[in-house]
């Protein structure tokens, strides 16, 4: 995945990768911010063996620290804004966060450092920082770790290891008629592990990614609108869009 963003980043340049509500980061602006993100993430102990919750309202800030995270090893935790605060405590405890960055202040958790990616798509802490960390003696987590649906039951915490994820990711590509240039939009938040895998997915082909703020008024118009040729649906999400 990274390999092909530093590719794209030369022959795809200003072509657009992610296009937002506000916002839009060409292939060569998402590199240049997810290389500096993971430098700042390394600068101030972010390292493999935390786990990081990340609480975004903006999915082009998500995207960014997701990938930056990532980048530098570090195990991942999509914990969202529109959630109780009680129901946000829980996940992160269930979970084991460590720590939070996001772009949302409150609420704030006793004990669990928070950061935030400014305007300037920087890491500014929020409240106290990380200590130390002795590399040495932590091990790597997974990548993404989440919670299932809660269809058979009370919902599982699973996790994706990085090899996982890779594999994953080239089966997309080796199963889904991708082509540079083309535009892919997922009706379901990108909090979900699913909707992030599929994007990695559609990046690492070149494939431009909408990214709304919240899921789109009239699907098939939007889609008209943004020129859209892939779309990725849950089974209820296709009957309504079929009705």
């Amino acid at each position: 995945l990274f390999a092909r963003l530093a590719e794209y980043s030369t022959t795809l340049g200003e072509e657009p990768a992610v296009i937002g509500d506000d916002d839009c980061l060409s292939f060569r602006r998402l590199n240049f911010l997810v290389e500096q993100l993971a430098v700042d993430f390394r600068l101030t102990g972010v390292a493999a063996g935390l786990v990081v919750g990340l609480r975004f309202r903006d999915p082009l800030r998500h995207l960014v620290a997701s990938l930056a995270l990532l980048k530098e090893g570090v195990t991942q935790v999509a914990i969202p804004p529109r959630e109780s605060a009680s129901a946000q405590k829980k996940m992160a405890d269930t979970m084991a966060v460590e720590m939070i960055v996001g772009d949302e202040l409150e609420p704030s958790f006793e004990g669990l450092p928070l950061a935030l990616i400014d305007v300037d798509w920087r890491l500014r802490w929020e409240a106290a920082a990380l200590g130390p960390i002795a590399s040495d003696v932590r091990a790597s987590g997974p990548a993404l770790i989440f919670l299932g649906s809660g269809t058979t039951g009370h919902p599982k915490v699973m996790a994706v290891g990085f090899p996982l994820l890779a594999q994953l990711i080239k089966r997309d590509l080796a199963v889904r008629d991708l082509r540079q240039g083309e535009r892919h939009y997922c009706e379901s938040s990108f909090d979900y592990y699913t909707a992030k895998r599929r994007t990695f997915g559609c990046l690492a082909a070149g494939v431009t990614v909408m990214l709304p703020r919240g899921p789109a008024h009239r699907l098939v118009a939007y889609c008209q609108e943004h020129s859209v040729q892939h779309v990725s649906l849950t089974t209820s999400q296709a009957t309504t869009m079929l009705a």
